[in-house]
């Protein structure tokens, strides 16, 4: 921004020149400090995310979770018997 380093005084001429307020300056300011605020805590969450182990909402009954995870140990137990008969 244009007026980050300005002093009261030349915030002043800086406001006369453009036809500002001091108003609409300090309001500029406070929505960018809060975009820079918003974009620290979303890069925070994403990072968090990455690092995180991808959880998949699956949406299947808890029946058919346990029916798929008999057949399977089913299967290993198949072939771990196949294996050392």
């Amino acid at each position: 921004m244009e007026t980050t380093g300005l002093n009261a005084t030349e915030l002043g001429g800086y406001c006369r020149e453009t036809e500002l307020y001091h108003e609409q300056v300090a309001r500029w300011r406070k929505a960018v400090q809060d975009d820079k605020r918003d974009i620290k805590r979303l890069q925070l969450e994403l990072r968090r995310m990455d690092k995180a182990p991808l959880l998949i909402p699956w949406k299947v009954p808890v029946d058919n979770v346990l029916a798929i995870a008999e057949e399977r140990l089913d299967f290993v137990m198949d072939r771990l018997q196949k294996n050392t008969a």
